[in-house]
């Protein structure tokens, strides 16, 4: 059986059968169709694969092409390891990008066409590049290509890198003398088709500007503006190019909806990912369908009590990205040695463990990590992915959050560690499609978890997580796995987590068994005391791995809104108040309505849901009269007394819950 493939780069063959084509894709790799030159799409999505069946295709149905490069695929980017540091400032800036490759591609066509020119047109030539300041060899190489005698291949990143070595005061000059004539030589002289292919540029600029959002945003934009601009002046040539999706959702030029026709944005339903890995499956495997492949139809979760389609669970733990799914699939080829469904109840058990502990496994430590770390690097804004992992992983107890505890974590990651990054981590992972919520989609009413798509990156990614005090929020289940790792404390909740799921009345009720929400009635000049008991509370919930939602008007209150009409709210949906008994409090009227609203629910239910938690020296006989006969607790600044609060919380929700 063949080797599964991850990169398209280093396929041998290219294999049409192999392809999954919906009707975008079907309507690009058409050798009549060359609107769309431009390939925009994230990391593992198949730039490189679509761009190589374009290829294929035009060389097998369009004779006499021109295709650069002659001898490979496409023009592999590479950039110099070490440019002039002089340059560094004009790579911030896209239309010097857009220049240099304008000159590079120019060039390059030049090089490799066939020309039919007369000795007097040569001399002109001559004339017009002596106006031009090249590097010399360039020049020589120009005209040696109109006299017939320049017969070595010269890509456009091959010019491109003469170029950016000659320094900046020499590309200045180029930039200034040699933009129009190049130009103009270019256009009088391509005169029948000339399709040029370049790959991988935003892998150079990873090499080499790792940390460097804006000039891996500004010289991919530069290059797709230069294919632009090329493509459109001279009907005669095509540069087909592949743009990360990331860097064309940085581009907000004016001419943005101008060339949004000559745009491929490559986007997968879960039914177009579930074709792709049954293509690659019946390609590496020679069977017919994921279930023979696998050895099994459904997988079944024995902690949920559930079973599922075995593509299902597999695609939940990829963030939608064929390579993903293609790397599992290489894992899993290797799993065993014979294909089709697996009859023997007992062996059928045990490869079903075997392949969840693969796609945890894999989806966590060979994907989603070096995702973060690698692919993804650019946008910590010069943080380092490895400490943001270590750090912020380590802190997250369970698989759901509730928004209280994504905004504790966040300010405790950010202030309890020296971190030069983005300020909100969560939207950071929300943005990367690695953390998810609830909400009502487009096409239906009906709530679902929803995942951000790699698609559907937004570029001003601070403060983008929908703010909603009553939410749930989920961790990508490709992080479970490495959660566990850095955290032994790491709980399951009990609902299934994935994109596009349906969140209903019993996931919904699920949650609401497990999540305990407690609200704190307390005074304001008693502040500072009650902030340290708090904490001691959230930490002690933390280490217990206990969903939970705290509210605290310190917190939860937003402008624009009654405050009374917030706490009333809060009060009604708590499952618990602790009263901060104190000589302040006590005397305190809106303190009193607040443990007053919830004993309300003692008399009317029978339910206990205050605790009079007294945090100062006034003797007992101060609790108001209703509260005297429930047990108190006194701080005295001990902190197991707050964990014997939150014991005991715990256990009458336990008590609610059975």
């Amino acid at each position: 059986m063949p080797t599964w493939n991850t990169d398209a780069q280093f396929a041998k063959n290219i294999n049409h059968g192999y392809l999954y084509s919906n009707g975008r894709i079907s309507d690009f790799l058409s050798p009549q169709s060359y609107d769309q030159f431009i390939i925009v799409a994230s990391k593992g999505m198949g730039k490189t694969l679509l761009l190589r069946h374009k290829r294929k295709v035009l060389e097998n149905e369009k004779k006499g092409l021109i295709l650069i490069p002659k001898n490979s695929t496409a023009d592999y980017v590479t950039l110099p390891s070490s440019p002039p540091k002089d340059l560094i400032n004009s790579f911030h800036d896209e239309v010097f990008w857009e220049d240099i490759w304008k000159i590079s591609v120019s060039i390059s066509a030049l090089l490799n066409f066939p020309h039919e020119v007369s000795d007097d047109e040569i001399g002109s030539i001559t004339g017009e590049l002596k106006r031009v300041h090249l590097p010399v060899p360039l020049t020589e190489e120009i005209t040696k290509a109109f006299s017939g005698e320049f017969k070595l291949e010269r890509t456009p990143s091959s010019v491109l890198n003469i170029l950016l070595q000659s320094g900046k005061a020499s590309i200045e000059k180029t930039r200034a003398s040699g933009v129009h004539v190049i130009w103009d030589i270019y256009n009088r002289y391509i005169t029948s088709g000339c399709f040029i292919f370049i790959d991988s540029f935003d892998q150079a600029l990873n090499k080499l500007f790792s940390d460097n959002l804006e000039i891996w945003c500004a010289a991919q934009t530069g290059l797709m503006k230069a294919a632009w601009e090329v493509s459109r002046h001279n009907r005669h040539a095509k540069i087909f190019t592949t743009i990360r999706q990331e860097a064309y959702s940085s581009f907000s030029d004016g001419e943005r909806a101008n060339l949004r026709g000559n745009v491929l944005l490559i986007e997968y339903t879960s039914e177009d990912l579930e074709a792709i890995f049954t293509n690659a499956v019946k390609h590496y495997e020679s069977v017919q369908s994921i279930e023979e492949f696998v050895g099994f139809e459904k997988m079944y979760n024995g902690y949920l009590r559930t079973h599922e389609k075995i593509f299902d669970y597999i695609h939940r733990h990829t963030i939608g990205v064929p390579r993903w799914l293609i790397t599992i699939g290489s894992e899993i080829s290797n799993s065993r040695k014979e294909r089709g469904i697996i009859s023997d109840t007992k062996k059928k058990k045990s490869h079903q463990k075997l392949i969840a502990d693969i796609v945890n496994r894999v989806s966590a430590e060979d994907l989603a990590y070096v995702y973060l770390k690698g692919e993804m690097r650019l946008f910590f804004k010069g943080g380092v992915p490895e400490k943001f992992v270590d750090n912020l992983l380590s802190k997250i107890n369970s698989s759901v959050l509730s928004f209280s505890s994504i905004d504790r974590i966040s300010k405790k990651f950010v202030s309890e560690h020296v971190w030069e990054g983005t300020k909100h981590p969560f939207c950071l992972l929300y943005n990367l499609g690695l953390l998810g919520l609830v909400a009502s989609t487009a096409s239906t009413v009906r709530k679902k978890q929803v995942f951000k798509k790699p698609y559907e990156f937004d570029w001003n990614f601070e403060r983008i997580l929908p703010i909603d005090p009553n939410a749930y929020y989920f961790l990508h289940p490709s992080l479970h796995h490495l959660i566990q790792k850095k955290n032994y404390r790491f709980n399951f909740n009990k609902v299934k987590i994935g994109d596009g799921l349906t969140w209903g009345k019993m996931e919904e009720k699920r949650i609401q068994s497990e999540i305990l929400k407690i609200f704190i009635s307390y005074s304001h000049s008693d502040w500072e005391r009650i902030e340290k008991i708090v904490d001691a509370m959230e930490e002690y919930l933390n280490v217990k791995a206990v969903l939970h939602d705290i509210w605290l008007d310190k917190w939860k209150m937003r402008g624009g809104r009654w405050f009374q009409d917030q706490m009333m709210a809060g009060i009604n949906e708590s499952d618990f108040l602790v009263f901060m008994v104190s000589k302040n409090s006590v005397e305190s009227s809106a303190v009193a309505v607040e443990w007053k609203s919830k004993f309300s629910d003692k008399i009317s239910n029978g339910e206990d849901t205050v605790f009079p938690f007294m945090i100062d020296d006034s003797p007992y006989n101060d609790i108001p009269l209703y509260l005297q006969n429930i047990f108190s607790y006194r701080y005295d600044n001990n902190k197991d007394i707050v964990i014997k609060l939150v014991d005991d919380i715990m256990f009458w929700k336990s008590e609610q819950c059975s």
